[in-house]
């Protein structure tokens, strides 16, 4: 299967409608401002973001080289391998953030979507797996005030 800019251009124009109906649809709700952000706010940002991609991917897929493979040379295995892995990040995310809190939920899931690339070092991972778990408790939980544990109750008997 070989990858064509007509396949770029094509995606580009998708992306620009997708965008365009977020942006539409959140046209309905009241916006707001950035200080007070209402409910039609997130989505129209998302919308004009999505848009501006499909623009740009439209408008650079004709000046791109040669038609490169799509995915030449991966295995059905590594394939799977990557799947499982960030499938099973998301789900370790989703069922452990409430018993296990934030901070364990957050490094497990980071750690097991690093397995999915075989290029990240141990090191990198624990590394990312650290400043992203320290940037979510900042965010979350002390920017934005949300009610959701850092630790596992247990541990804080």
């Amino acid at each position: 299967m070989r990858h064509t800019r007509h396949q770029d251009f094509w995606a580009g124009l998708v992306l620009l409608a997708i965008g365009l109906g977020f942006a539409v649809g959140a046209s309905t709700y009241p916006v707001g401002s950035v200080v007070a952000p209402g409910p039609g706010f997130f989505p129209l940002l998302v919308g004009s973001l999505l848009s501006a991609v499909g623009v740009f991917m439209a408008l650079l897929a004709p000046r791109q080289g040669r038609a490169r493979p799509a995915c030449e040379g991966v295995s059905a295995r590594a394939t799977l391998r990557v799947l499982f892995c960030v499938l099973g990040s998301i789900a370790v995310f989703t069922l452990g953030l409430p018993s296990l809190g934030l901070v364990l939920t957050t490094s497990a899931a980071v750690l097991l979507a690093c397995c999915a690339v075989k290029v990240i070092s141990w090191r990198a991972s624990v590394l990312l797996a650290l400043a992203l778990t320290l940037m979510s408790s900042l965010l979350f939980v002390w920017g934005l005030g949300l009610d959701w544990p850092l630790l596992p109750a247990a541990w804080l008997r």
